[in-house]
């Protein structure tokens, strides 16, 4: 009897198991604005005093478009007096160097 009973025991301990509680998950900032931009400064180029200063800003840049915008990458607000801040513009992609299908596709 003893042999059933730890028969039994033993063959419903990988259903115990195998039931999970739902976690309570910690509440995540939102993450509505992160994304690329497109940064303009109003007077100047880019410099490294100016690409360094982005960092305190919380913008990790990409990189530079023209002498005067540059693309980043923002987790939030970005508000500065020195740069215009505009949604990054729409990447074109080719499947090769001159845009054409590769031969061996």
């Amino acid at each position: 009897m003893r042999r059933a009973i730890v028969m039994v025991l033993l063959l419903f301990l990988p259903a115990a198991n195998a039931y999970v509680a739902p976690e309570d998950l910690p509440d995540e900032p939102s993450m509505e604005f992160a994304g690329e931009v497109l940064l303009t400064l109003h007077e100047g180029v880019w410099t490294h005093e100016a690409w360094s200063s982005l960092h305190e800003n919380g913008v990790h840049p990409l990189r530079v478009v023209s002498p005067t915008e540059l693309v980043g990458w923002h987790d939030g607000w970005i508000k500065s007096p020195s740069y215009t801040v505009s949604p990054s513009p729409e990447a074109v992609w080719k499947t090769g160097l001159d845009g054409r299908r590769p031969c061996c596709w």
